[in-house]
């Protein structure tokens, strides 16, 4: 059957907001050595495309959380628990099924398409379906925030962005939530998308 929500890119940013991504994603990193969490590699399909350049690629990236978890998960230990050693009960099911086309750049379309699905593992009846799109740009730099937010000294500071596409405006969101910002420096193959960067950001730091 088909879910009962379907989550476009507008609803995934109002239910998703960059604060909340970051607080989400923060404990799902500290979940990553529970038995009861099955997150393995992710998985890629090269596809063989003619008159495309660039490798082009084909994503799937499962996981498993149970509906509840034991201890503090020891996150701080060498080697996650074999998937042998991984169980639990009840809870979700989340797949994201991504295209990566690098060829997309200046067509109008992102390079990073796709859904992210949520089932039941009760019964494996699908909950929901989302922009993989949006999603992919929050949480990446929900990350880079929490990576931050632990190891950078605090205090005002310059960012430098390497980049200035979905994924740089995405960061700056993201750490400004966690750092204060004076100035931003961004690198960017091309100048007129550096300007664009610059501009869309709307004056919010000198950039």
């Amino acid at each position: 059957a088909m879910p009962s929500f379907v989550l476009n890119d507008a609803a995934v940013l109002k239910y998703l907001p960059m604060s909340d991504c970051i607080e989400h994603t923060a404990k799902a990193l500290r979940l990553v050595q529970k038995k009861e969490l099955l997150n393995p590699v992710r998985h890629g399909v090269i596809l063989p495309l003619d008159g495309k350049d660039g490798v082009h690629l084909l994503g799937f990236m499962p996981c498993y959380l149970a509906d509840s978890t034991v201890g503090d998960g020891g996150w701080w230990k060498p080697g996650p628990p074999g998937p042998e050693k991984r169980k639990g009960s009840g809870g979700y099911i989340c797949s994201k099924v991504i295209t990566v086309f690098p060829s997309n750049v200046g067509t109008g379309f992102t390079g990073h398409q796709g859904i992210v699905m949520l089932s039941s593992a009760e019964n494996g009846s699908m909950l929901t379906l989302a922009d993989a799109h949006t999603i992919t740009g929050q949480r990446t730099a929900a990350a880079s925030a929490v990576a931050t937010r632990l190891l950078a000294k605090e205090g005002p500071c310059v960012l430098a962005i390497l980049g200035s596409g979905v994924q740089a405006r995405t960061h700056l969101e993201a750490m400004r939530a966690v750092r204060e910002i004076t100035a931003v420096h961004v690198w960017s193959r091309t100048r007129d998308r550096a300007d664009a960067f610059a501009a869309a950001a709307g004056g919010i730091v000198p950039i």
